[in-house]
């Protein structure tokens, strides 16, 4: 897109677009994808602006390097720990320096803030992430999201992470793709969008056939070659001294001859969202699911929108007469059925009863287009399922697919449209009948923190193995796989010479970043008395590592000098195009058009015979941002008697204060407008007016308290631009450090309010 083209586009606000254009250069080197991602801002208003843009990339993709170059300057982004990153941003922003920041607020989804772009200011950033790429059977994939689809339901992100899909935005890109090294003579074809292929000096070169890429679709390539082996061991140095080896490993998983029963529960999201290409593609997989299952066999199928619907209440025999009513049933499912309630509609699945000693698979098919992940999750690790996904459309939530499937020993499967529905069914079944093999290794060097091993090796995938070594291994790798018939199987794999080891340290960062996620689902089972721990040891290895996570942010800071500008930036969310075949809106080979919901259907009628059964109605879901509630619990006071009288209307309260006295130029608050807000406590006014009766100044005594709110508590109910007025008032109130410290004294001295304070006991 050229810088002309894109200033005529406006936001939401009508305010110009700031993103410019978006570049993607990706390198194939044998099995690692090396991705450099470069996205131009320029702002074309007359005042300084903050450009947040929330973007995907891969869930397993690990971002590696950051560069910005503002004016003739190219700067170095560092990572720093999450709160330290967000507080010396949002200092940068009062002081008037430019700043940029990147936030990872879930696996998949990254938050790109450039602040305090100036009138006519451009900044370019590049960023680099690799990539590990799975051999499937013969086949590689590589994908490239460029979208994000809307979700249904309340997001668990601060409001400027949230992404905001709009009909007029146009956004585009330009890629290439260069294919070397193992990889290099494969056969290669894209079922996302027309390419062009140069071959010359053992290198492959991709190119788009069109100029640009619209930004509404995943792009998806497909490399199948016989020349690359089922093994293959790459080491490179570790950053800490020692190597790290990392094993891919393809391990003949054969099924038994006759693979035990099946007990399987097909789940089938049929929301607006998958209109059109995508329940199509759903239809197609039903039926090849349906077509494999045996006599002794059991299968339910449940589908869901704004409610749930189990065809039949319990689990049926996979016989020819019942395989055929439930095709009768599901040959004219439509998405009809309005939200995407998946939590209910997958417990509801749960709770069907399977045969003694069976180990139940539940088969979900959806775009995974929810905001609630949490409770998602949480049920299904609970569940005692293994879940197999199988994500269809242009862009969908790979986050949550890839989670749900390694968080049940499962496996996850993406089809775009015009991919093979039928192949990605099939190998779901071999994985069913395969059973799930354990994996061992025996390393040529002394091994330690090795992960990768607590997988379940499917037949047909690829297991990822990471170690560190204490020196270069050479020689042969062995490895054995125990299947659950009692099985057994050993093989070998060829590790090259050390001196054919990786230069830099990307195997080691992708180490980190496997640990990192173990570490991550080591937290979410942990007690209360270990979590604090394993997030520490977890913030730890992501700073060492230099490695953006959950517990850590990318940061650059620009000083401004003279250019710096007192007023705080008005803040420009860029917003997404919608995803090609969203709702049925701009399906491939379409023009792009908006549709209204339609409403639920109320039975299986409309898509055939067949018996209904539905639980009750979806139940109200409390908003995710109360988190004052989500709080609660423990001995003694809940943040003291100011939690049950402050709340969330204390926060509302000070907002509506900040923002008023922001859009009018009214001068700063004082004592008497806090006294007007609701539920603080008196004696907290009187203390501090006994500050300023001593001779302080009641500004800085306002902006004290102000300030310290945001060092406990209170600070989860504000948002990003009431922290942002409290710390413009601090810098312009110059509050000395001794008169905080007394604000933070006599209100630690009023009744039910110490809970106020970081780091206060309870």
């Amino acid at each position: 897109m050229t810088v002309a083209a894109a200033a005529v586009l406006r936001t939401v606000e009508g305010a110009p677009v700031p993103l410019q254009e978006v570049v993607v250069r990706a390198r194939l080197q044998d099995l690692l994808a090396d991705v450099e991602v470069t996205q131009s801002y320029k702002n074309a208003e007359p005042t300084a602006i903050e450009a947040v843009y929330s973007f995907p990339l891969p869930v397993e993709a690990e971002l590696l390097d950051v560069e910005v170059t503002v004016g003739e300057r190219v700067l170095r982004g560092q990572v720093v720990e999450r709160r330290q990153a967000e507080r010396r941003y949002e200092a940068a922003i009062v002081d008037g320096d430019a700043a940029m920041m990147i936030e990872r607020p879930e696996p998949g989804l990254y938050v790109m803030n450039v602040g305090n772009l100036l009138p006519g200011a451009e900044a370019r950033i590049a960023f680099r992430y690799a990539l590990l790429l799975r051999r499937q059977r013969d086949q590689y994939r590589f994908l490239h999201p460029t979208t994000i689809a809307p979700r249904y339901g309340r997001w668990a992100l601060e409001p400027h992470q949230v992404p905001e899909s709009s009909l007029l935005v146009d956004h585009a890109c330009r890629l290439d793709v260069e294919v070397t090294g193992l990889l290099a003579g494969a056969s290669i074809e894209s079922p996302s969008h027309a390419i062009d292929i140069e071959r010359a000096d053992g290198r492959t070169v991709v190119r788009l056939r069109e100029s640009r890429l619209l930004m509404d679709r995943d792009f998806v390539l497909n490399l199948r070659t016989a020349a690359a082996p089922p093994a293959v061991v790459l080491q490179g140095p570790d950053i800490e001294g020692g190597h790290v080896c990392l094993a891919l490993l393809q391990p003949d998983t054969a099924v038994a001859v006759e693979a035990p029963p099946r007990d399987l529960k097909i789940v089938i999201d049929c929301s607006g969202s998958m209109q059109g290409e995508s329940i199509a593609q759903a239809r197609v997989a039903v039926r090849r699911i349906l077509d494999a299952l045996r006599p002794q066999d059991r299968f339910a199928v449940v589908l869901f929108g704004s409610a749930h619907l189990a065809w039949r209440p319990d689990m049926q025999p996979g016989d020819d007469a019942t395989v055929a009513a439930a095709q009768q049933a599901l040959a004219g499912m439509i998405a009809n059925m309005g939200g995407t309630e998946m939590g209910a509609a997958l417990a509801a699945a749960y709770r069907i009863p399977v045969r003694a000693q069976a180990t139940p698979t539940l088969i979900l098919i959806t775009d995974g287009e929810i905001a609630e992940r949490e409770s998602v999750l949480s049920g299904a690790r609970s569940s005692r399922h293994r879940l197999l996904t199988v994500g269809v459309g242009s862009a969908v939530a790979e986050g949550l697919l890839r989670e749900l499937a390694a968080a049940t020993g499962g496996a996850c499967e993406l089809v775009a449209p015009r991919e093979d529905m039928a192949e990605r069914i099939v190998r779901h079944f071999r994985r069913i009948d395969s059973g799930g093999a354990r994996l061992t290794i025996d390393w040529p060097a002394p091994a330690r923190d090795v992960v990768g091993l607590d997988d379940p090796v499917f037949a047909g995938d690829t297991v990822a193995v990471f170690a560190r070594l204490e020196r270069a291994a050479a020689g042969e790798l062995r490895y054995a796989l125990a299947f659950p018939d009692g099985r057994n199987a050993a093989d070998r794999a060829t590790i090259g010479s050390p001196e054919s080891a990786q230069a830099d340290d990307t195997l080691a960062r992708l180490w980190a970043a496997r640990r990192l996620f173990e570490l991550g689902r080591a937290i979410d089972s942990a007690a209360d008395a270990d979590r604090g721990r394993l997030q520490q040891e977890a913030a730890a290895l992501a700073l060492r590592y230099r490695l953006l996570s959950p517990w850590t942010n990318w940061l650059l800071v620009v000083p401004q000098a003279g250019e710096a500008t007192h007023e705080l930036p008005a803040l420009r969310k860029v917003s997404q195009m919608l995803a090609a075949g969203w709702g049925a809106a701009g399906m491939l080979g379409a023009p792009r058009m908006a549709m209204d919901m339609p409403t639920p259907c109320g039975s299986f009628d409309a898509m055939g015979a067949g018996t209904l059964s539905s639980d009750s109605a979806p139940s109200v879901r409390r908003s995710v941002f109360a988190r004052f509630s989500d709080l609660a619990g423990g001995d003694g006071e809940v943040f003291g008697s100011l939690h049950s009288r402050i709340s969330r209307g204390f926060a509302a309260d000070l907002r509506s204060l900040l923002k008023k006295q922001a859009t009018h130029r009214r001068g700063y608050p004082v004592l008497d407008d806090l006294a007007g807000i609701a539920g603080l406590p008196p004696a907290a006014i009187v203390a501090l007016r006994r500050l300023v009766e001593g001779g302080a100044s009641e500004q800085a005594v306002v902006a004290a308290f102000l300030r310290l709110l945001l060092e406990g508590p209170m600070d989860a109910s504000f948002d990003r631009p009431t922290r942002r007025l409290i710390l413009k008032l601090c810098r312009d109130a110059r509050v000395p450090s001794t008169l905080a410290d007394q604000v933070r004294q006599v209100i630690r001295q009023v009744p039910g309010t110490r809970h106020l304070l970081a780091g206060s006991a309870a």
